[in-house]
């Protein structure tokens, strides 16, 4: 059994929105036609570095903003999540910064959809939107990582 004491960051949440969900193409999909428009209808070099330059830098930041805003609208990411792993599938109860419970759950491996092995983190996708994150800081060892990965390969369950 793995045991976890997990406390979300938003650069944990990052993660989910930058590209680790294995779906990055999604989204430098909503910038290059912004940066074809650009190239297309600029008619001098500087106009276009420009532009560009602040094409990227706005998505950039959109996107860390709303991951920020998100993160601090949702008092149940910010709890501490101890989590239970093994063979039957995933147990998490959350605590307050009070000490009070929060709540609990308990998924089987089949209620998994698939799992993300990022660098700082595992992925645990119940859906195509919707995960849970278990930053590899949490564990105790390297051993644990292992354990985890080799449980959820034996269900292949496991995108890289």
């Amino acid at each position: 059994m793995i045991e976890l004491e997990v406390r979300l960051t938003p650069r944990d949440m990052r993660l989910v929105r930058f590209g680790a969900s294995g779906r990055r193409w999604q989204s430098w999909a909503t910038i290059v036609p912004f940066l074809v428009l650009v190239a297309v209808t600029s008619h001098s070099l500087p106009v276009l570095i420009v532009s560009t330059a602040i094409g990227v830098v706005t998505f950039i930041g959109i996107g860390r903003l709303l991951v920020r805003r998100g993160f601090r609208s949702n008092p149940l990411l910010r709890d501490t999540q101890r989590w239970t792993i093994d063979e039957a599938g995933l147990g998490c109860e959350s605590t307050r910064d009070d000490g009070e419970r929060a709540g609990e759950a308990r998924y089987e491996w089949r209620a998994i959809d698939r799992v993300v092995d990022a660098r700082d983190a595992f992925l645990l996708f119940t859906s195509a939107r919707a995960c849970m994150v278990l930053p590899k800081r949490c564990f105790a060892s390297e051993a644990e990582i292992d354990r985890l990965r080799a449980l959820v390969v034996a269900r292949g369950l496991l995108r890289s």
